[in-house]
């Protein structure tokens, strides 16, 4: 028993070493941003990112069937892809492929763009290409963009044009570019568009002619 009384304090020291080197080995092996990088070359299926704002709150979801970044690539390629935005006014867009070059780079949408928004999500949207910031106020569409609000036989309203700059939460739309609106049976061409959609006013810039009349 004396002898076991002797070893006593040695064990102790020996069990708060071990004690000590557990701890240090969870501290480092707590996921920090070394490792939160992934800095190239991994591949995911059944991707889910959720991108938040300034305010730090989670402004963008985006869903993807698979996310690659290659060692060599300089962007995160997600095909085909899901981007939906909450809160007020909320919107969603589905396309083909995306990419984004890091967490704090606008996000890139191509092929098959379509998209939802508006108080009921009653708005629609189709383009070639969507450029979105990561808070997503503003959606830049390009390339063959078609604005509508479907409402069956002659009384729908859509906007037509090449580039047109969207912001669902403030239902506008704004171009300097050529474009052509549809209301009703009434169709006219112009040079810049500056639209509060969800008010139905609509102000045409300037070289605006009728194309269409009942």
């Amino acid at each position: 028993m004396r002898r076991l009384r002797r070893y006593v304090p040695a064990l102790l020291l020996l069990v708060l070493a071990l004690v000590s080197l557990l701890l240090a080995f969870r501290t480092g092996s707590v996921s920090g941003p070394e490792q939160a990088s992934l800095a190239g070359n991994y591949f995911f299926r059944e991707a889910r990112m959720t991108l938040a704002g300034v305010d730090g709150r989670a402004a963008l979801v985006v869903t993807s069937g698979s996310a690659v970044r290659s060692l060599a690539g300089t962007a995160l390629r997600l095909e085909p892809v899901s981007i939906r935005r909450s809160g007020p006014q909320a919107w969603t867009l589905a396309a083909d492929s995306a990419e984004m070059p890091d967490e704090n780079a606008d996000i890139v949408a191509q092929g098959s763009l379509r998209m939802t928004f508006g108080p009921s999500g009653d708005w629609a949207a189709t383009a070639r290409r969507a450029t979105i910031p990561p808070d997503g106020t503003s959606i830049t569409l390009t390339g063959n963009v078609h604005v509508h609000k479907p409402e069956g036989g002659s009384g729908g309203s859509a906007i037509f044009g090449e580039h047109i700059v969207l912001e669902p939460r403030a239902m506008t739309a704004r171009t300097d570019r050529p474009v052509r609106l549809r209301i009703g049976d009434f169709e006219f061409e112009a040079n810049g568009l500056d639209a509060q959609i969800g008010a139905q006013v609509i102000t045409l810039e300037s070289d605006v002619r009728s194309i269409g009349n009942p």
